[in-house]
């Protein structure tokens, strides 16, 4: 009969790996001389391409590895190995610049971005500046002398963590 053949993973799933990231899987097989391939039990947390395995979602990555047989030897079983995916970053930035000459009773549009989790950038005034400044829609208006604090915030979604609080400073005077 034929002889029996077995695959092992060489490599180490990584443990920090993210939405957007890759991770390159490597293995040995048995002895049919048949090369090992690759594939997802998990097609919505991540793909395989050739021997790149790419994180298209959060969650846990389950990668086949398998190794066809020939007359000599039986397919090998499917060895697999699970990647924990965790939720990608994001970033927020203001792309308005700040008032240098800020003075009571004017007032200032602020506009920025953020990832791409797809939720909006949300911007308040910090409340302890609520003697210097408050926020209308998206205008802030100039009401007191002192430090203005505008926060950015923008919320995750399954594949992305919320961004970390952005901050722009407008001293009024």
């Amino acid at each position: 009969g034929q002889g029996s053949q077995a695959i092992a993973f060489t490599s180490t799933a990584p443990t920090t790996a993210t939405f957007g990231g890759t991770y390159a899987p490597t293995a040995t097989g048995g002895a049919s001389g048949n090369p090992v391939t690759f594939t997802s039990a998990t097609p919505l947390v991540c793909t395989v391409s050739g021997s790149t395995v790419s994180f298209t979602g959060a969650g846990t990555c389950t990668v086949d590895a398998d190794q066809a047989g020939n007359t000599d030897y039986q397919a090998a079983p499917t060895a697999t190995q699970n990647v924990s995916v965790g939720q990608g970053s994001q970033a927020i930035a203001f792309t308005s610049t700040a008032p240098t000459t800020a003075t009571v009773g004017t007032t200032y549009v602020p506009a920025a971005t953020g990832g791409a989790s797809g939720n909006p950038v949300t911007i308040i005034v910090d409340p302890a500046s609520a003697s210097v400044c408050s926020i209308t829609g998206p205008t802030v208006s100039f009401v007191g002398t002192g430090t203005c604090t505008v926060d950015a915030n923008q919320s995750g979604s399954a594949d992305y963590a919320a961004a970390p609080q952005a901050t722009q400073n407008v001293s009024v005077g």
